[in-house]
């Protein structure tokens, strides 16, 4: 693991272009930097008016490649309980239309919204290549093909997933904001979204390790942040960006 003090300088070199580019950006304290460095997951909620924002945070050796190929392949790993999920524009793109539906216990009313998911080229261009960025919003209702008539539309689901070369390995960081309407207040959703942190990042990470065999030239391909095509695993010790493990 590098030191506490190699994490935080590393991150203030980029953190002017992020602070510029990012879609969400974020700091760190000290005692954050301290936490990092000792393996843990850095949990922090940004109070906004409304719902607040759920911020998870982990150092890893885990290649950045992999890590990003594990969220991008929502086909084969929705990575939440009950949520099904439909692409209503071209999977493969960095531009995306998701429509997701999870189901809840009765008698709450099932919850439905389309994702607009795009990647940060900007971001990953400030920062040479450093930082990859992967964003979401609401895209329209009218989006959805076949929407549940039955489900109730979040009015409020947005996020990034941000992976940054750090120290030697990737800095993993998920941010989300949600809210799910009808009679659920906005401090239960958020309690659940700061109490899965852990577990939604422990699965990329697990995730990742499994992409090397299941990502070859048989499956669709993924892009990075730039639009430059991620070879089949067999190729991939040709890109620059990758990490050995």
């Amino acid at each position: 693991m590098p030191s506490a003090t190699t994490l935080a300088m590393a991150w203030a070199a980029l953190s002017p272009a992020m602070n510029t580019h990012s879609q969400m950006p974020v700091t760190f304290s000290q005692v954050d930097w301290d936490e990092l460095a000792a393996g843990q997951v850095v949990k922090t909620r940004l109070r906004l008016d409304g719902a607040d924002r759920a911020v998870g945070t982990v150092w890893t050796a885990t290649p950045r490649t992999h890590l990003w190929i594990a969220i991008s392949d929502d086909r084969h790993d929705t990575m939440v309980d009950n949520l099904t999920e439909r692409h209503e524009t071209d999977p493969a793109t960095g531009h995306k239309f998701l429509y997701q539906h999870i189901d809840l216990p009765w008698p709450v009313q099932d919850r439905q919204w389309v994702a607009d998911i795009w990647d940060n080229a900007e971001l990953y261009a400030a920062t040479e290549g450093a930082v990859w960025e992967r964003c979401w919003d609401l895209a329209s209702p009218d989006t959805a093909s076949q929407p549940d008539p039955h489900a109730i539309w979040v009015p409020v689901n947005e996020g990034t997933w941000m992976l940054a070369d750090l120290a030697g390995g990737t800095l993993l960081l998920y941010q989300v904001r949600t809210v799910v309407g009808g009679a659920i207040p906005d401090e239960l959703t958020t309690a659940w979204a700061m109490a899965t942190l852990d577990n939604m990042l422990d699965h990329v990470i697990a995730r990742a390790a499994h992409i090397p065999p299941h990502y070859g030239s048989s499956h669709t391909a993924f892009a990075r942040p730039d639009g430059e095509a991620i070879p089949p695993m067999l190729e991939i010790s040709t890109l620059e960006e990758v990490h050995e493990p």
